[in-house]
């Protein structure tokens, strides 16, 4: 025949002797609960944990700095102009070669010879070349360079670009 609506909905009244929630499964849950708070509470607290920076940081250089490098060291300095063809097109630093930050990856055997080397790297305002410069740090590049400002930067600080 049909079950009655306030029919008993399963047999846990059986398996637990009439206790709704069976309290002497707690235990195992309790002593984890327990375990946890106290591993929570011996850590140290986070200000004598370490705050050393990690062993490779990306090196920014300002406008300023990067062309007194230029005038310097002339073209044998590396620049990579990491902005679409396009953008590159349109004018870029004196020397620059252009590798689309979407390409980079592809491309990077080309800069294999220059791993232990400063390569800086443009793009129009900072964006791009901080994503290159992790990038090849994460290849094993030892010096990316990211040029703060980008080549706005360049521009505005009086700087001529190259077609």
């Amino acid at each position: 025949g049909p079950i009655p609506p306030d029919a008993p909905c399963g047999n846990h009244r059986k398996v637990y002797n009439d206790e709704p929630f069976p309290i002497r499964k707690w235990k195992p849950m309790k002593t984890l609960c327990i375990s946890l708070l106290l591993a929570c509470q011996t850590a140290p607290p986070a200000s004598e944990l370490s705050t050393e920076a990690p062993a490779h940081t990306i090196e920014q250089m300002e406008i300023a700095t990067f062309q007194q490098l230029r005038e310097k060291e002339g073209e044998s300095i590396l620049v990579i102009d990491v902005r679409t063809p396009g953008e590159y097109q349109s004018g870029h630093v004196p020397g620059a070669k252009s590798i689309p930050l979407g390409a980079l990856e592809t491309r990077i055997a080309e800069l294999n010879t220059h791993k232990s080397q400063p390569i800086h790297l443009i793009c129009a305002s900072g964006g791009r070349s901080q994503q290159a410069a992790t990038l090849l740090l994460s290849k094993g590049f030892e010096q990316p360079i990211k040029v703060v400002g980008g080549t706005n930067g360049y521009k505005k600080a009086g700087h001529a670009l190259e077609k």
